[in-house]
């Protein structure tokens, strides 16, 4: 698929209000009423692999999500082990969380939001089988989104362990935007795309001053709430997006093109930017004289005052700083064989 610069845009957007989250910055409520779900959406709209094997599929997405996810949590599994069961230390323990890793149910703390690595395997793997089982039947479209709110309904019913039911809640958002993109999007004029973009941003804002929301632990106060909050966001950022692209702000454009670069490192930014957070901890615990223990805080020790921002600078700045270091450097190349990057 060609690349789209209003998506990198849009990715930017949503990587930044990511790392805003987990640093605890104002309105982080707003931001985790749909930014996980803006995510399954965008990776759904880029879907374009219908003509692809189930075998030829799950191997690029092995490669691609799977052994980055397997190679940086067992990388630094046991420096947790050490430092969080500091003089509790159990075999038993070691080898039951390393198990888990592998079967994707459980990562390294430090590396938290790696669970989207995982859950996107498994939510792009299911649903294309999907796709090629539907694709030469006329209601395919229609049956695949039924199948996807069927297993959203049932995620919402039910809580599965190790957060089963989170990822099966994004599924219905990732189905959403491969639908969105295969029958929608090139049909919608900009009038429409913008008056909706408007009305999802008011909508959002109000929906999320009501509701309240926690993905992970699959609480909502209002689940329809969160799925109509959800798409409004969704709409709004893609096109506040598309107008960041057009108006080409900053001169030359150098806010859409800074954001579009935030955008294309932004794998790099979800598997580093909670380990990064142990810099400003650092500082903290230097500065603050907290405890060397505060250095396993999660996701951060003390987001008070401004110190949230610190943590969302050096989120998105180290770790594009320390993706770009395991890119170009003597190791790269076996790296990149071995899908470490």
């Amino acid at each position: 698929m060609e690349r789209r610069d209003d998506i990198d845009i849009a990715k930017g957007i949503g990587i930044i209000l990511v790392v805003w989250a987990h640093a605890h910055g104002p309105a982080t409520n707003f931001i985790t009423q749909f930014h996980m779900p803006f995510f399954f959406f965008i990776s759904g709209m880029l879907y374009s692999s219908e003509n692809c094997s189930g075998k030829e599929y799950i191997i690029h997405k092995s490669k691609s999500l799977l052994l980055p996810f397997w190679w940086w949590n067992l990388f630094f599994y046991p420096l947790y082990f050490v430092l969080f069961y500091w003089g509790k230390w159990s075999a038993f323990v070691f080898g039951k969380e390393i198990l888990d890793i592998f079967l994707t149910v459980e990562k390294v703390p430090f590396l938290g939001a790696t669970w989207f690595l995982a859950a996107l395997f498994q939510v792009s793997v299911i649903i294309h089988l999907a796709i090629r089982a539907f694709r030469k039947n006329k209601y395919g479209d229609f049956a695949l989104l039924g199948m996807g709110a069927a297993v959203c309904a049932l995620g919402f019913a039910i809580d599965f362990p190790h957060r089963i039911s989170r990822t099966m809640v994004c599924s219905f958002f990732y189905i959403s935007g491969y639908l969105y993109n295969k029958n929608l999007r090139t049909r919608l004029g900009e009038r429409a795309k913008t008056v909706g973009a408007l009305a999802g941003g008011i909508l959002f804002i109000v929906i999320a001053g009501i509701n309240e929301v926690s993905l992970a632990e699959n609480r909502y106060r209002h689940r329809v709430m969160f799925i109509v909050g959800a798409f409004a966001a969704t709409a709004f950022v893609l096109q506040l997006s598309a107008w960041i692209l057009k108006k080409r702000w900053g001169g030359e454009g150098k806010i859409s093109k800074h954001l579009a670069y935030i955008g294309k490192g932004s794998l790099g930014i979800v598997i580093w930017h909670l380990l990064i957070f142990r810099a400003p901890i650092l500082l903290q615990i230097i500065l603050m004289q907290a405890g060397l223990k505060a250095i396993i805080a999660f996701p951060v020790y003390d987001a008070s005052g401004w110190w949230w921002l610190a943590y969302l600078i050096a989120g998105i700045y180290l770790s594009l700083g320390w993706q770009y270091v395991l890119e170009h450097n003597p190791l790269s190349t076996p790296m990149r064989r071995l899908h470490m990057i």
